[in-house]
């Protein structure tokens, strides 16, 4: 398989796509502005952006694992050490802070139960959360839960499997579409529409694995039309769409496209772009809070008076880039590289004594 450095690429725009997003919406809560014209006040989208990846990433990592049980533990070990060990060691640095300052977050965030969800990412209301991006970490645990039940049962079984959730998934959607969010937190969760974007990238690595990588530059512009299409009817509210449909279809084009015109024209991005791909998961763990401290120091010296908040609110939006990329290569990479190593030392051991015994 071949390395998909566009990927990382386009993993990267997702997470600044996030955090323009949050500075919009902080300017305009706290100084009723709007930032670049607003043009990013749709930036949740990146993390539409994010699911359709990862479905794309873990059919084209995993998909020769379906019906393997033996690898089934090895593939929730890697994901395991992807997730949680960063994510907890923000959410450590963060929640001392609820404690010391109260007002930071809502009084739900310090129930002991609410935190024990936080850190397992147990789905929960928003509000309960330390960390207001965690809420998309627990789709994508669900996800990974549901490919290791693929790996663990047998290949006859996970068709049927895949008919029952994503048939589930898609009788909800057009229920939530007609009424509404049915009375059931957990049926929401599991059935969530999200669910069809994962699912729209496996179905682009099964296309790019049987060699279906044609026209990428078609697909690339095909996505962007409809990127721009959604943004101008969210702006107008001209079609009432869900977010599946009006940003997770864009996206899947655009992703499907991008790896296509890779594998056709053997080009690749910069080293710049991959590397800020690379951080994009401490760029969209550390950037609210980042975001947060930053606008409250502005706020205290007048920062945005004295410099005018466009030009504040991009050097608030560089500066968080810059602590996100450092804060991977101080304490994720190391981090990801001992956990692994460790890992993988044990496994050799373990190994070496079954075969002296």
């Amino acid at each position: 398989m071949k390395k998909l450095n566009n990927l990382q690429l386009i993993r990267g725009i997702a997470a600044v796509y996030v955090l323009l997003f949050h500075t919009s919406g902080l300017l305009q809560s706290y100084l009723n502005y709007d930032y670049a014209y607003g043009i990013f006040k749709f930036g949740d989208a990146g993390v539409d952006m994010f699911f359709v990846l990862s479905g794309f990433v873990i059919y084209y990592v995993h998909n020769k694992d379906i019906g393997a049980p033996e690898k089934v533990k090895s593939f929730f070990k890697k994901r395991i050490i992807r997730v949680y060990p960063i994510y907890w060691v923000v959410l450590i640095c963060l929640v001392p802070v609820y404690f010391i300052i109260p007002t930071f977050g809502s009084d739900s965030v310090l129930n002991p139960l609410n935190l024990v969800k936080s850190f397992v990412l147990i789905p929960q209301p928003e509000e309960n959360l330390p960390l207001n991006v965690a809420w998309s970490l627990s789709y994508e645990i669900l996800f990974y839960c549901m490919f290791g039940l693929l790996i663990a049962l047998k290949r006859k079984l996970v068709l049927p499997i895949v008919l029952l959730w994503m048939g589930g998934t898609f009788v909800h959607f057009i229920i939530q579409s007609i009424i509404g969010y049915v009375d059931s937190s957990w049926i929401n969760f599991v059935f969530n529409p999200f669910n069809l974007e994962f699912l729209s990238g496996v179905l682009i690595a099964h296309l790019v694995l049987k060699n279906y990588t044609k026209n990428g530059l078609v697909f690339i512009v095909l996505g962007l039309c409809g990127a721009v299409v959604a943004w101008i009817n969210k702006s107008y509210s001209f079609v009432e769409l869900h977010r599946v449909i009006e940003y997770g279809l864009p996206f899947a084009f655009i992703i499907y496209g991008a790896v296509s015109y890779e594998i056709e024209r053997q080009t690749n991005p910069s080293k710049l772009f991959v590397y800020l791909g690379d951080a994009s998961y401490s760029i969209y763990l550390i950037h609210y809070p980042m975001l947060s401290v930053v606008n409250k120091l502005f706020l205290a010296v007048n920062v945005y008076s004295i410099i005018g908040p466009f030009l504040a609110a991009t050097i608030m939006i560089i500066s968080t880039i810059i602590a996100g990329c450092t804060f991977h290569s101080l304490i994720e990479k190391p981090l990801l590289k001992f956990l692994n190593k460790a890992l993988y030392s044990k496994n050799q051991t373990s190994t070496r004594n079954v075969k002296s015994a």
